[in-house]
């Protein structure tokens, strides 16, 4: 057993939990979730990650046409952050956002983040990271939520500026 905890994880932009360790088996399926904060001491053998656990990142160019992604945008405002022409000045505030790292490799999506920070900073970091995971997922009819049972691929988001409330330059996504 495995046991995982950070300063908050992600689940859904409805589902977020503060300080809460993840017990994940053998075998990757999450057995058991639990608040830190309430037990008495920590759990042997916790890993702490400085940041936010989600479920990995998704691209929909990995996945869907053009033509679906054109159709999205009436809905979403969708950002490819692999091609700053799709970058417009304005976003309409009732729709969601949605972040296309054009890729679902964490690490490989880190370059689009840092090099991304100065568009990124205009959004929370909560919708950036419901943009990257929750929204994607949600369109492709995949679930991104971290429950018992699941079996998921987790990242973390590490150096958010938690005070602004923003990605950072030196923000990274990776896997635990």
């Amino acid at each position: 057993m495995r046991r995982i905890a950070s300063h908050y994880t992600y689940s859904s932009p409805y589902d977020i939990k503060r300080t809460h360790v993840l017990e994940i088996d053998e075998d990757g399926f999450l057995a058991a979730m639990f608040d830190l904060s309430v037990m008495q001491v920590e759990s042997a053998n916790t890993l702490f990650c400085d940041g936010i656990i989600s479920s990995t990142i998704v691209s929909l160019k990995q996945h869907c046409s053009q033509a679906a992604i054109n159709q999205l945008q009436t809905d979403y405002n969708y950002i490819d952050l692999t091609d700053h022409s799709s970058f417009t000045n304005f976003y309409d505030k009732g729709k969601k956002l949605l972040l296309d790292f054009g890729t679902n490799d964490p690490l490989l999506a880190t370059d689009y983040l840092v090099k991304n920070s100065n568009i990124l900073k205009n959004f929370h970091f909560w919708d950036v990271i419901a943009g990257s995971v929750y929204y994607p997922s949600m369109i492709l009819n995949k679930s991104s939520q971290i429950e018992i049972g699941s079996h998921l691929s987790l990242i973390v988001w590490r150096n958010i500026d938690f005070t602004n409330s923003v990605i950072t330059s030196t923000s990274s996504i990776n896997f635990i």
